[in-house]
């Protein structure tokens, strides 16, 4: 936004307005469980600036909201447990996902591929970021399910090499099935979307697994 100069915006758009609520809705329960689990101030600073946004968007949505509760204790109960099996901590986030592709408005024919897609792309944001924040994660404390799995011994560098063959062979198998869902979907915007899926999200694959900086964290 801006006070002194006019912007373009886009106005009464039902996905955006969705996803705005899915957004804030995300951000809020996220932040909570920070606070929740590790006490941040600046987690219950920033939920306190999200409150009233918060209860707009669940009053809005409260299936979302409350599929993403329960989502997020799922979560919190295995990180807790020590859960140290990858794929059942990113079958909760992929579940998670799919409560939030739920709300699209898909045609009757087309639902199973969205569910699908949403599923696949939820399990390997899991597990990117678990394999991204892996360093972080392991000076920290903080929970991490592949330093669980594969770094009981050494340090996060020989933890990586370790599993590096079979992250990068979950992650790309993951986003083959979520490629062949899209497929079968998408009829609209096809060329711009298959940049995001065909070219971006294996840009990124590809610079995660590297150990490269994701594009937003280079400055």
């Amino acid at each position: 936004m801006s006070p002194v100069r006019k912007k373009p915006v886009a106005r009464g758009a039902e996905a955006l307005e969705y996803a705005a609520d899915a957004n804030v809705i995300l951000a809020y329960n996220k932040l909570r469980d920070d606070w929740r689990d590790e006490k941040s101030f600046k987690a219950a600073f920033g939920r306190l600036l999200l409150l009233r946004a918060y209860r707009r968007a669940r009053r809005l949505q409260p299936d979302l909201s409350a599929a993403v509760e329960e989502r997020i204790r799922e979560l919190s109960a295995l990180e807790r447990a020590g859960c140290a099996r990858p794929d059942e901590v990113a079958d909760v986030f992929a579940r998670l996902m799919q409560d939030l592709f739920a709300g699209i408005r898909a045609e009757k024919n087309d639902a199973r591929a969205l569910d699908w897609m949403a599923y696949n792309l939820g399990r390997w944001v899991y597990l990117m970021d678990a394999w991204d924040d892996l360093e972080k994660d392991v000076e920290s404390g903080a929970y991490n399910v592949l330093w669980l799995q594969y770094g009981s011994k050494g340090d996060a560098k020989s933890c990586r090499s370790a599993m590096r063959e079979k992250v990068e062979f979950s992650l790309k198998t993951t986003l083959a099935q979520c490629r062949a869902a899209y497929e079968l979907l998408i009829k609209r915007y096809k060329e711009l979307l298959d940049n995001i899926l065909y070219l971006g999200l294996m840009d990124m694959t590809e610079r995660i697994l590297k150990g490269e900086k994701r594009p937003d964290e280079s400055v």
